[in-house]
């Protein structure tokens, strides 16, 4: 790539992809490779940006993540008070149960 085959308007990309066999073999010139580095230079804004905007996706997915874990939480926790009202409620069902059956047999005889 000499100075008349200049590509600085293009991006380096399609630059490195569409080169031809000839301008190959032409030597560089300083302006040529000052050219490519101010292109590969200008590209690096663009990939910062979209780092930029993948870290702010992942912060966004971190509190959806957070926000649905504790709704999880809380439906454990209410899981766990209604089981133990349960266990007392049916425990103390038992206990009236197996003394009226107690009650019943001791009559019985």
């Amino acid at each position: 790539m000499n100075a008349a085959n200049n590509l600085a308007l293009m991006q380096i990309g399609p630059a490195v992809a569409d080169h031809d066999s000839q301008a190959m073999n032409e030597p560089a010139t300083k302006q040529d490779l000052y050219n490519m580095g101010v292109q590969i230079d200008s590209n690096f804004g663009k990939v910062i940006s979209q780092f930029t905007i993948v870290d702010s996706q992942f912060t966004n997915l971190r509190a959806e993540i957070s926000e649905q874990f504790s709704k999880v939480y809380i439906l454990i926790e209410k899981s766990k008070s209604e089981t133990r009202a349960l266990l007392s409620k049916s425990t103390a069902a038992n206990t009236l149960l197996m003394v009226a059956i107690l009650s019943i047999d001791r009559w019985w005889r």
